[in-house]
């Protein structure tokens, strides 16, 4: 069996599982969970700034592999543990708290929207020109 047929069948087989309908849930849930675990192991090297800034690579991540309504998981997963955690336990108020999370959500839903696929005649997705072709 070939290089290409060996890469095309574990393609093949990835893609199946991101098919299940629980195991992309599963892997939002994980990506969160290491991401937390991460962060939390790195508060003594970083302090407790950017709460939500390893989250933004589990919500890409999930949004990428697993899809739009697993990365919704993960934002709404990782506004909580960030606020709670990191923000609230730094020292500040409930409403900078709230105001951080909010602000999270909407970058996140950023994200999100950015690595959903778009149809070819999207705006979002610039089309390409023959090389000749005049605009």
């Amino acid at each position: 069996m070939s290089v290409a047929h060996q890469c095309r069948d574990d393609m093949r087989c990835r893609n199946s599982l991101f098919q299940n309908s629980m195991f992309p849930y599963l892997f939002s849930i994980a990506a969160v969970a290491s991401v937390f675990a991460l962060r939390v192991w790195l508060i003594p090297l970083t302090g407790t700034g950017a709460p939500y800034a390893l989250f933004f690579a589990a919500v890409l991540v999930t949004g990428l592999f697993a899809g739009v309504g697993p990365a919704i998981c993960a934002v709404l997963l990782s506004m909580p543990l960030g606020n709670y955690t990191f923000v609230v336990g730094a020292g500040h108020s409930i409403v900078q708290a709230s105001f951080q999370s909010l602000l999270f959500a909407v970058d996140g839903i950023v994200v999100i929207y950015l690595t959903f696929p778009h149809e070819e005649g999207d705006p979002v997705t610039p089309t390409r020109q023959p090389a000749g072709a005049r605009v």
